[in-house]
């Protein structure tokens, strides 16, 4: 056997090393708010080593807030996506700003979101841009596209707020003390998942609501309700992806099957989950056949959609500038 030196060891380590990739380098910014020029807390992830091949716009559910997303996010930037998750007014951060603007308002909520839209496509006028929304969030994701249909190119609808199943019991007697503060733990652990490592991991998180007032879960409840028709409002180009848990406690899985007969896409993609909850991707916990379904239906619409939009120069500066950047996805 020939023997071979320990230069020649050294000098093809050295090629090996040089002919790897770089690895993927994700950087989550945490107070970028310059992309709205105003104090909305919005979450930022972004692989800094590779060029952005598209914009993702997550939106979390209720209770919830846009770091939530974490483990979903690292994996979606770290194959070239741009991933941006506020928080809802009365949410998260702005549970922290004791003002009239930091209080509970899902209009004002949908407001940011569309000025993130407009502010990220302004930005970054050639990349497709999604919205991926749960729960709560998958409604304001779809008013999102209604609201966008020339920058929004695709929707990732996971458990979407359509029916809820309401156990009005524990309601009925605050309903007369309105601002009576609810304890929302009991309900976590009872509703929020199958995984009980994914209940603690909410119960945990300081920043995820345990507190709202028999008005504010009425009003939230009242705000999904439209939920249902606006999947009949939805542009027929735009493409989605439906993730439904068939074990889930809060909403009514079955609606799923009302949402994609209104939609007038032919693109439409449902994905059920044996023995799944409510919580899919709003957790660190997310099982690898939920975190693939998401990335490769992604993946696979990024890449038609760069095959055939046109190149569109927008001033960086000029945010009220919007980048024409419709496909045509419909089969």
């Amino acid at each position: 056997m020939r023997r071979v030196s320990k230069f020649a060891l050294a000098f093809f380590s050295c090629l090996s090393v040089l002919g790897t990739p770089a690895q993927a380098e994700v950087v989550r910014e945490d107070t970028a708010e310059s992309l709205l020029n105003r104090k909305t807390p919005v979450y930022v992830w972004q692989d800094t080593n590779q060029k952005p091949r598209a914009v993702a716009i997550a939106i979390h559910g209720l209770v919830m807030h846009g770091g939530v997303y974490n483990a979903l996010a690292n994996k979606l930037a770290s194959e070239g996506m741009i991933v941006m998750a506020p928080d809802l007014r009365g949410f998260g951060r702005w549970q922290s700003k004791h003002s009239k603007d930091a209080q509970l308002d899902y209009d004002k909520s949908l407001q940011d979101i569309d000025e993130l839209v407009k502010a990220a496509s302004a930005r970054y006028p050639d990349l497709p841009l999604y919205c991926i929304g749960e729960s709560m969030g998958a409604g304001l994701a779809m008013h999102t596209a209604i609201n966008n249909p020339q920058i929004v190119d695709g929707l990732v609808l996971s458990a979407p707020a359509l029916k809820p199943r309401i156990y009005m019991g524990p309601l009925i007697s605050e309903t007369l003390k309105p601002q009576k503060q609810v304890k929302l733990e009991p309900y976590i652990r009872k509703w929020a998942s199958e995984d009980p490592r994914i209940v603690e991991e909410s119960l945990a998180d300081p920043l995820v609501t345990k507190r709202l007032t028999a008005w504010q879960i009425m009003k939230s409840i009242h705000y999904m309700r439209p939920n249902l028709g606006y999947a009949k409002k939805l542009p027929s180009n735009i493409p989605f992806l439906v993730m439904q848990g068939d074990q889930d406690r809060i909403l009514k899985s079955n609606a799923v099957v009302k949402l994609i007969s209104n939609a007038k896409t032919k693109d439409q993609t449902v994905r059920w989950f044996n023995n799944r909850g409510h919580l899919l991707l709003e957790t660190a916990f997310i099982p690898p056949d939920t975190i693939n379904t998401v990335n490769n239906w992604l993946q696979t619409h990024i890449e038609e959609a760069s095959q055939s939009q046109p190149t569109t120069i927008v001033s960086l500066n000029a945010e009220s500038q919007l980048a024409d950047i419709q496909a045509n996805k419909t089969n």
